[in-house]
């Protein structure tokens, strides 16, 4: 499972990062390179359960992969796995997945809870099942909590994703759950129309109050004058692309740093200025400011960007809309296990076209080629005028 927080439209950044560690500060490698404010962890599909030596059940971190993938997909596997737990508590089809492409079978999955997990647990397989979906939970909270909390953000927001995203939200008090059209396809598709990119840095330590603003803005355009000899290079017009320019400022007293765009100002008032907006910064992603202290200056950053494509995800939207309301939505049911009991109960079987009909109350499953939707007793799900599905408490 990977986590990033997106606010006014804009993937949070790090000016640099770690890899090895799984996304968590202070776990992995240092890189001085900028990336996107990430943190993975081992919590997804193929995560397989078992027991430590303590008797506890644990999910992940190691993966049954792709191959040979989950119990129930028939294709080798003989570990229990989140999938295999959703499938015997009745999220995901117990039949086939993927426009039934996929056969499932339920009963394997079972066999396997029985022979690997229960007799220590003392549980029926259900109640393994439904204790593996609640510590698979437990351990996506981390990522969640870890680029929202523990980043310093206390605002609400609204959460993305299928199976779990609505036990997650219930737990982090979020009210609105959203699942884009064709999700199993999202990522793919932000590579195909993303634009290019390009960042250029140069250190330019020292304290900012005692730093020669002409000096900054000289190496400012020294970065410039590389970044365009690179860019006509590669054929890329340089005055079609979004310049950004950016320098990493910190306290004195710490090691974290902010990228803050540079004003357009100059002499004192550009440094009074870039010192207001580092404050109003801090106190923004870290909730608090610390105007007494030296701020001081680490790099000199420009970020370029070239639109490569665009999308119009309305249009796209409305397409599927107006299929969808012609269509004759289907709609079966079966046995789900849901709330702090674990109790069964008669769930809709329905697709994401179903929407276009109306609001959807769970208890209730949207099946659809790339992805199941969960819907919770207690849950709406609404289709807006993107065609994304929309969860919040009922």
């Amino acid at each position: 499972m990977k986590t990033m927080l997106i606010e006014d439209g804009h993937a949070r950044e790090r000016p640099s990062m770690e890899v090895g560690g799984g996304g968590f500060r202070g776990s992995g490698y240092a890189l001085r390179f900028p990336g996107f404010d990430l943190v993975e962890i081992g919590a997804g599909g193929g995560s397989i359960a078992w027991i430590d030596a303590g008797g506890a059940l644990r999910v992940g971190p190691k993966s049954a992969g792709a191959a040979p993938g989950p119990v129930c997909y028939g294709r080798g596997g003989t570990q229990p796995t989140v999938t295999d737990a959703n499938v015997i508590l009745g999220y995901m089809s117990p039949v086939a997945l993927a426009g039934g492409t996929v056969p499932v079978d339920a009963a394997a999955a079972i066999r396997a809870f029985e022979k690997e997990l229960c007799p220590a647990l003392e549980l029926g397989p259900q109640e393994a099942a439904l204790g593996v979906h609640r510590v698979a939970n437990v351990t996506m909270m981390r990522a969640l909590r870890a680029v929202t909390t523990e980043r310093g953000s206390a605002r609400s927001f609204v959460l993305a994703g299928p199976i779990h995203a609505a036990h997650l939200a219930e737990d982090l008090e979020i009210s609105r759950v959203v699942i884009p059209l064709y999700p199993g396809l999202f990522s793919a598709l932000g590579l195909l129309v993303a634009d290019l990119r390009f960042d250029y840095l140069q250190s330019f330590p020292g304290i900012l109050e005692d730093i020669d603003p002409d000096h900054l803005l000289e190496a400012f355009e020294t970065l410039s004058a590389r970044a365009r000899r690179e860019l006509e290079s590669l054929g890329i017009d340089h005055k079609a692309a979004h310049w950004h320019r950016l320098i990493d400022l910190h306290y004195e007293t710490q090691t974290m740093q902010l990228s803050i765009p540079l004003p357009q100002a100059d002499g004192a008032h550009l440094k009074r200025q870039l010192a207001q907006d580092f404050h109003a910064e801090h106190k923004r992603v870290y909730e608090y400011e610390s105007t007494s202290e030296p701020i001081s200056v680490l790099n000199t950053r420009i970020r370029i960007t070239a639109p490569r494509g665009s999308l119009d995800l309305k249009q796209t939207g409305q397409a599927f809309l107006k299929e969808a309301a012609q269509a004759a939505p289907a709609e079966n049911f079966r046995d789900v296990r849901f709330g702090g009991n674990g109790a069964s109960q008669e769930a809709r079987i329905l697709s994401r076209a179903s929407l276009a009909k109306g609001n959807v109350v769970g208890p209730a499953i949207l099946e659809e080629f790339d992805t199941t939707v969960v819907i919770p007793p207690k849950w709406r799900a609404s289709i807006d005028d993107y065609a994304n599905i929309i969860l919040s408490p009922a």
